[in-house]
Protein backbone atom coordinates (compact mmCIF):
# COMPACT_ATOMS: atom_id res chain seq x y z
CA UNK A 1 0.00 0.00 0.00
CA UNK A 2 2.78 2.57 0.68
CA UNK A 3 4.76 1.86 -2.51
CA UNK A 4 1.37 2.30 -4.12
CA UNK A 5 0.71 5.67 -2.67
CA UNK A 6 4.47 6.55 -3.48
CA UNK A 7 3.68 5.49 -7.08
CA UNK A 8 1.23 8.02 -7.69
CA UNK A 9 2.00 10.76 -5.22
CA UNK A 10 5.84 11.22 -6.66
CA UNK A 11 6.52 14.35 -8.25
CA UNK A 12 7.89 12.54 -11.38
CA UNK A 13 6.38 10.82 -14.34
CA UNK A 14 6.51 6.77 -14.19
CA UNK A 15 5.27 4.94 -17.02
CA UNK A 16 5.22 1.54 -16.38
CA UNK A 17 5.87 -0.41 -19.87
CA UNK A 18 5.85 -4.07 -20.88
CA UNK A 19 8.84 -5.00 -22.69
CA UNK A 20 8.51 -7.96 -23.56
CA UNK A 21 6.33 -6.75 -26.88
CA UNK A 22 7.39 -5.34 -29.45
CA UNK A 23 6.15 -2.05 -29.46
CA UNK A 24 6.61 -1.60 -25.93
CA UNK A 25 2.92 -1.11 -24.35
CA UNK A 26 2.40 0.70 -21.86
CA UNK A 27 0.54 -1.03 -18.20
CA UNK A 28 0.20 1.95 -15.65
CA UNK A 29 1.16 5.87 -15.17
CA UNK A 30 1.20 7.67 -12.48
CA UNK A 31 -1.31 10.86 -11.64
CA UNK A 32 2.23 13.12 -12.40
CA UNK A 33 2.65 11.63 -16.02
CA UNK A 34 -1.12 11.60 -16.50
CA UNK A 35 -0.53 15.46 -16.21
CA UNK A 36 2.32 16.27 -17.46
CA UNK A 37 1.54 14.51 -21.05
CA UNK A 38 -2.65 15.21 -20.66
CA UNK A 39 -4.06 11.95 -20.60
CA UNK A 40 -6.01 10.04 -18.38
CA UNK A 41 -4.59 6.47 -17.37
CA UNK A 42 -7.58 5.23 -19.14
CA UNK A 43 -6.43 6.36 -22.45
CA UNK A 44 -2.57 5.76 -22.20
CA UNK A 45 -3.25 1.52 -20.84
CA UNK A 46 -2.72 -0.68 -23.75
CA UNK A 47 -1.30 2.15 -26.06
CA UNK A 48 2.56 1.62 -27.33
CA UNK A 49 5.08 4.11 -25.57
CA UNK A 50 5.73 5.43 -28.73
CA UNK A 51 2.14 7.01 -28.93
CA UNK A 52 3.98 9.54 -26.65
CA UNK A 53 6.55 11.10 -28.55
CA UNK A 54 7.05 12.69 -32.07
CA UNK A 55 7.07 10.12 -35.05
CA UNK A 56 10.30 11.14 -35.48
CA UNK A 57 11.99 9.94 -32.28
CA UNK A 58 9.75 6.85 -32.07
CA UNK A 59 12.71 4.31 -33.61
CA UNK A 60 14.96 6.36 -30.95
CA UNK A 61 12.50 5.27 -27.90
CA UNK A 62 12.26 1.99 -29.24
CA UNK A 63 15.88 1.21 -28.79
CA UNK A 64 16.19 2.69 -25.84
CA UNK A 65 13.28 0.52 -24.67
CA UNK A 66 14.88 -2.55 -25.84
CA UNK A 67 17.84 -1.82 -23.88
CA UNK A 68 16.36 -1.14 -20.53
CA UNK A 69 17.29 2.78 -20.34
CA UNK A 70 15.44 5.01 -18.19
CA UNK A 71 14.62 7.92 -20.46
CA UNK A 72 14.36 11.44 -18.71
CA UNK A 73 13.92 15.45 -19.43
CA UNK A 74 18.01 15.50 -19.03
CA UNK A 75 18.60 12.55 -21.35
CA UNK A 76 15.54 11.84 -23.73
CA UNK A 77 15.99 9.60 -26.51
CA UNK A 78 18.21 10.37 -29.13
CA UNK A 79 16.28 13.00 -31.08
CA UNK A 80 13.87 13.09 -28.95
CA UNK A 81 14.50 16.23 -27.24
CA UNK A 82 11.72 17.70 -24.83
CA UNK A 83 8.65 17.38 -27.32
CA UNK A 84 5.95 15.36 -26.93
CA UNK A 85 2.35 14.62 -28.17
CA UNK A 86 -0.64 15.55 -26.68
CA UNK A 87 -4.32 14.10 -26.69
CA UNK A 88 -5.57 15.70 -29.67
CA UNK A 89 -1.78 14.79 -31.58
CA UNK A 90 0.01 17.81 -31.41
CA UNK A 91 3.76 18.03 -30.65
CA UNK A 92 3.95 20.07 -27.52
CA UNK A 93 7.68 21.00 -27.02
CA UNK A 94 8.80 21.63 -23.18
CA UNK A 95 11.70 24.33 -22.18
CA UNK A 96 14.07 21.99 -19.67
CA UNK A 97 14.24 22.64 -16.43
CA UNK A 98 16.83 21.35 -13.27
CA UNK A 99 14.00 22.45 -10.84
CA UNK A 100 12.34 19.60 -8.92
CA UNK A 101 8.78 19.81 -10.34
Amino acid sequence: MKLRHLFEHVPVCILVADLTVTPAVILEINRRAGLVYGYTAAELVGKPAAHLVPDESRASLQSVLRRGETATAERPPTGAGTARRSPCGSLLRSIPSTAAT
